[in-house]
């Protein structure tokens, strides 16, 4: 009997690999959606995001699940059942865990995915900094001037303008992530 709890517990953590591994994937799509907010002058509204146990931005909570309908209308959720099938043939039961293989590749899935966070959010960036440069730079030509209530209309309209536009690219990118890491196991 102790053998077969020795063999239950290392299916067990196989399977909270795989699993923790779809939820760091998913987890970029919070990091990229709470810095575009922030970036877009959206984060000001927080939400309880059930998910996260906490609150969450706005754009995170929809990226996060505009993300998951898209798994499943590309046919990538096939994927992570393949993970499963596949990690009977990486670990096969009754050998001992690759520990070592396993922590490196927690450490460069979390690593990439919150690089893919930032390079989701990298055009909003890139526009918050020109936004916020452009408008110290009239603050300080038009002192009288309140800039907090032209400033956050058009950061906000701006921010959505880019969000429309490039919502279609960062989905591609996020599913291609999604896919080559559940590729892993395959």
């Amino acid at each position: 009997s102790l053998a077969l709890g020795f063999l239950i517990a290392k299916e067990t953590t196989i399977g909270l690999l795989i699993g923790a591994m779809a939820r760091i994937v998913m987890s970029a799509l919070h990091v990229a959606g709470f810095l575009i907010a922030t970036q877009t002058g959206l984060a000001y509204a927080q939400t309880l995001d059930p998910t996260q146990g906490a609150q969450g931005a706005v754009m995170g909570n929809f990226l996060s699940l505009l993300g998951a309908v898209m798994i499943f209308l590309t046919n990538l959720h096939h994927l992570a059942i393949g993970a499963i099938a596949g990690s009977y043939r990486l670990m096969p039961p009754g050998e001992a865990l690759p520990t070592a293989d396993m922590a490196q590749l927690a450490i460069s899935l979390v690593s990439g995915a919150f690089a893919l966070g930032f390079q989701l959010a990298a055009p909003f960036l890139v526009f918050g900094f020109a936004v916020y440069a452009g408008l110290g730079l009239l603050a300080r030509l038009m002192p009288q001037l309140q800039i907090f209530f032209v400033a956050v209309p058009i950061n906000i309209v701006c921010g959505f303008l880019i969000f429309v536009t490039l919502l279609g690219a960062m989905m591609t990118i996020f599913l291609n992530f999604y896919a080559a890491q559940m590729g892993n196991f395959l």
